[in-house]
């Protein structure tokens, strides 16, 4: 005989909510009589209560404080958005500054929200109240402190400032109606942008284009503060002033940038906790892989960033009771060779001599080595954007190859060919180059690399690309004529390909878009406008164990959601 007992108590142990729940023993009457069977119900009872209240509090149990120290590549240049070009820049912004728009799904922007017309031309924005910018001897008191209408609309003239406007100016220049003759000196005002009251603006545009909000959401449209930038003027760079969840502390250009946590920052968790939870956020920068990796195993590193060859290099090696591994899928990176389309050289003027040298360049010989761990790069844009895994670049054919060159058998220039990296393909391309008869001098140097593209102007040099705001007008754009110096490093011109991609910035059919963009994509292959080289489709985060709630947003941690376990 058995003899059912039933107790009731408070907690649901799978999702340790408050919960009314039964549990039901079955006890032999036998066993009943000779055991004090309630003493240790009881106990039971209790146990899983207690057990149920630690789980909640570790669910809970924010740390506050520590220093997060990350490793990258490169050193960062500038922290003023009007000059940032490159992804250590952007990384290192991303912790000072805001845009009107952030992170749709958790509303990150500066942006309450935004009212769009019908005819997609006139947004109006209403901003948060009660932001901060970060606390600074700039600032007599909070109330100068606080964001308004007026820094967004100050942010907007200095990027169309008529002395230095923004490196990517262009990205603006044509959609906000008004702003190129602003920084044309034509007019006083920008008449695509007003100030409605202290929190609201409106922004009119001269088509409906479809990346606006992106834009916002980009490093060129961090918004400033009037009176920081009137107050430092030229050393804004040294002195950022934001409203992101850290501010800078110090920096060492070639050693380290030192962000500390903004107390006034606004966010919270979802528990409503206020963030960051970090005390500061470390960036220091690293001269060679093994540096790297050391670091990372020595304990000195607690999160770098692997692309997919790095990180099968050195898979074997991980500890996963260390680290974790986080894969981010869509890592949209891209490495490509351009070309200086300004100089009068048979290279630089005639596609049928870049045609020859695409046929020349035995790509499946790096695809196959072990050094090559990525993906091979048949577009501009990842297939993944294009809606399109079919198209494919020039294949070696080093017998159409000598065909086509036979018309330029007297080229007697010395072609340059640049990349800040001792990268496998340089070999490739110089090999065939001189396959080709054509003389090539090789130059590999880091040292502000993009900076003496525009200034030395190589023949043929490296780029690597990750887009700042999530969409495929991004890639092209490098291409657009009217996209300035900065973005169009190759100073390519072609009408057919500007008419075809200012139609795509306002179609917003996402299938008639990707049609737009494979024109696009048939032109620069037509014209050899790049060689291609590979992309990565996914990127590995190796963080270390003591990292907690470690969050990608929008390509890039999120790193006033970490906190440390101590």
């Amino acid at each position: 005989m058995y003899i059912i007992l039933y107790f009731d108590f408070v907690c649901s142990i799978l999702s340790c909510k408050l919960k009314l729940t039964k549990i039901k023993i079955k006890v032999p009457m036998k066993t009943l009589k000779s055991a004090p069977w309630y003493f240790l119900s009881l106990i039971l009872v209790l146990f899983l209560l207690n057990s149920c209240q630690n789980n909640k509090n570790r669910k809970t149990n924010f740390n506050k404080g520590g220093t997060l120290n990350v490793k990258i590549f490169s050193p960062v240049e500038t922290l003023d958005p009007n000059k940032i070009l490159y992804l250590s820049d952007f990384l290192a912004s991303r912790l000072i500054y805001d845009g009107l728009v952030g992170d749709s799904e958790n509303n990150t922007g500066l942006a309450e929200k935004w009212e769009k017309s019908k005819d997609g031309l006139r947004y109006v924005f209403h901003l948060k109240k009660g932001i901060l910018f970060h606390s600074d001897p700039c600032f007599k008191s909070d109330k100068e402190r606080e964001l308004t209408a007026s820094d967004v609309l100050f942010t907007f003239k200095r990027i169309a400032d008529r002395k230095n406007p923004s490196v990517n100016f262009s990205l603006f220049a044509d959609k906000i109606k008004g702003i190129r003759y602003y920084q044309q000196g034509l007019t006083d005002t920008i008449s695509g942008i007003k100030i409605i009251n202290k929190f609201s603006i409106e922004f009119i545009l001269n088509k409906p284009y479809v990346v606006f909000l992106k834009l916002l959401a980009s490093p060129s449209a961090f918004i400033l503060s009037e009176k920081a930038v009137n107050y430092y003027g030229d050393e804004i760079a040294e002195h950022p002033i934001g409203t992101g969840p850290f501010k800078l502390s110090f920096w060492n250009p070639t050693e380290e940038v030192y962000f500390i946590r903004n107390k006034n920052y606004r966010r919270k968790n979802k528990n409503g906790k206020r963030l960051p939870f970090l005390d500061a956020v470390s960036f220091k920068f690293f001269s060679n892989e093994k540096e790297k990796i050391g670091d990372l195993f020595k304990g000195k590193c607690d999160y770098i960033s692997l692309d997919r060859g790095e990180y099968i290099s050195l898979k074997n090696e991980l500890d996963r009771a260390k680290f974790k591994i986080i894969k981010t899928q869509n890592a949209l990176k891209i490495r490509f060779f351009g070309f200086s389309f300004e100089k009068n050289t048979p290279l630089a003027k005639n596609p049928e001599l870049r045609k020859a040298l695409a046929y020349s360049l035995n790509r499946q010989k790096l695809y196959v080595s072990s050094e090559f761990k990525n993906f091979p790069q048949n577009t501009l844009a990842p297939a993944s954007l294009l809606g399109d895994s079919t198209l494919r670049w020039y294949q070696f054919n080093p017998v159409k190859s000598k065909s086509l060159v036979k018309n330029f058998s007297n080229d007697k220039n010395i072609y340059e060919l640049s990349s800040s990296v001792n990268a496998p393909f340089l070999n490739i391309i110089e090999s065939g180059m001189k396959s080709l008869n054509l003389k090539v001098v090789k130059n590999v140097n880091p040292k502000r690399y993009y900076e003496r593209i525009i200034k030395n102007r190589p023949d043929i040099f490296r780029i690597s690309m990750s887009p700042s705001f999530p969409d495929i007008s991004e890639y092209y754009q490098l291409f657009y004529s009217k996209s300035g110096k900065f973005v169009n490093l190759f100073d390519y011109k072609n009408p057919e390909f500007d008419k075809i991609f200012e139609k795509s910035q306002i179609e917003d059919n996402p299938t008639e878009r990707r049609r737009l963009f494979r024109r696009l994509e048939k032109i620069l292959r037509d014209d050899v406008a790049a060689i291609y080289v590979s992309e990565e489709k996914y990127f590995y985060n190796i963080v270390r164990k003591r990292v907690k709630n470690f969050t990608i947003r929008n390509g890039f941690p999120d790193f006033a959601l970490i906190w440390l376990d101590k």
